[in-house]
């Protein structure tokens, strides 16, 4: 099963703001055209003509300022933003002059002028400054607006989420069998038994007081891992049913708390455990991309169940913190589940806690 939300969600979203664009831009279009043709005594054929090549000068100049207020502001460089306005207005106002002496005088009106330079640069500023002006400040609440809803389902969604690991990752059955265990080496083996207390104390305090951060160091989420597949293998008579690989660097890489643990877990409480089958599970990090891989066998009839337990909440905390920066893959193949998710991280150094 290949996760496809992802996808479907940005080209319903492109067609949804191109289709916003268009009607923006017809609006405007059709309201100038009004407005020129009541205040001015122009054939109405020809105010449609000439403000169709206008308003193409329009459109170019809004989005390249559009795409230079993006990639500016995100980097908090605003005096180039000023910068970039003003060479844009400049160079649109030229376009303006040479679109009005070569194409609309000259070929619309078959009239020559003497100066190219000599003409009202406060009337051609605010014709091309109205609509640009107008499409940014709309692009900018937008924005704004698109910031405070995602943080507020970032926020909705890690509470989801921490509920969800509540409910499944600390539920009494795992604090229950684990105490067990622990009582049951107390006699045998109290050297485990004493480091099987300090790994279950280290994850309850990791996942109750150190993960209420948007971002959490990466060695931190690989410890806590650790110690769940530790205190998962007393329940196991042989401890080498599961196998888990960590390669690579990833001391100064942050990830969203407790994204992975859903995989391993439903890894763990699933996947087949008789003298023929193991379950393996790798962490593999490249530069400031990680990639989890979980693989186990599964009884036919736990298919669907295999994917349902927290996973939903993973793909929608996913979906809003590491949009366009992740991918998603869980399959079947001959009774072997595998799950295969690759995420961008961020650097410890400029990353967000």
């Amino acid at each position: 099963m290949r996760i496809k939300t992802k996808i479907i969600n940005s080209k319903t979203r492109f067609l949804y703001k191109l289709l916003e664009h268009a009607a923006f831009w017809l609006t405007y279009f059709v309201l100038y055209i009004i407005y020129c043709n009541y205040n001015y005594n122009f054939e109405f054929s020809d105010l449609i003509r000439d403000n169709l090549v206008y308003i193409s000068i329009d459109i170019l100049i809004s989005y390249l300022i559009i795409t230079f207020t993006d990639k500016t502001l995100a980097k908090k460089r605003y005096f180039s933003l000023l910068v970039y306005w003003l060479m844009s207005l400049g160079i649109g106002i030229l376009i303006y002059r040479v679109v009005f002496v070569y194409i609309i005088a000259a070929m619309f009106y078959h009239s020559h002028i003497q100066s190219f330079w000599d003409f009202n640069l406060l009337k051609y500023t605010y014709g091309l400054f109205f609509p640009v002006a107008m499409i940014n400040i709309i692009h900018l609440i937008r924005k704004w607006v698109h910031s405070q809803r995602e943080m507020y389902e970032i926020a909705k969604a890690k509470i989801d989420h921490e509920l969800s690991f509540l409910k499944i990752q600390l539920n009494q059955h795992f604090l229950f069998n684990t105490l067990n265990n622990i009582d049951s080496l107390i006699y045998s083996d109290p050297e485990s038994a004493s480091q099987t207390i300090v790994n279950l104390s280290n994850l309850l305090r990791y996942s109750i007081y150190e993960t209420n951060v948007r971002r959490v160091p990466v060695n931190k989420e690989i410890n806590y891992i650790t110690n769940f597949i530790e205190l998962y293998e007393l329940r196991l008579i042989k401890s080498d049913k599961i196998e888990l690989k960590i390669c690579g660097e990833y001391e100064s890489l942050l990830i969203v708390p407790r994204l992975f643990i859903p995989f391993v877990e439903n890894a763990l409480i699933y996947g087949k455990k008789d003298d023929d089958s193991k379950i393996y599970i790798s962490i593999t990090f490249v530069n400031n991309k990680v990639t989890l891989c979980t693989m186990n066998q599964i009884k036919q009839m736990e298919y669907d169940k295999q994917g349902g337990v927290g996973i939903s909440n993973v793909v929608r905390t996913l979906d809003l913190v590491y949009s366009q920066k992740y991918n998603l893959e869980m399959t079947n193949r001959d009774n072997w589940y595998t799950v295969k998710l690759t995420i961008e991280l961020d650097n410890g150094e400029n990353g967000e806690n």
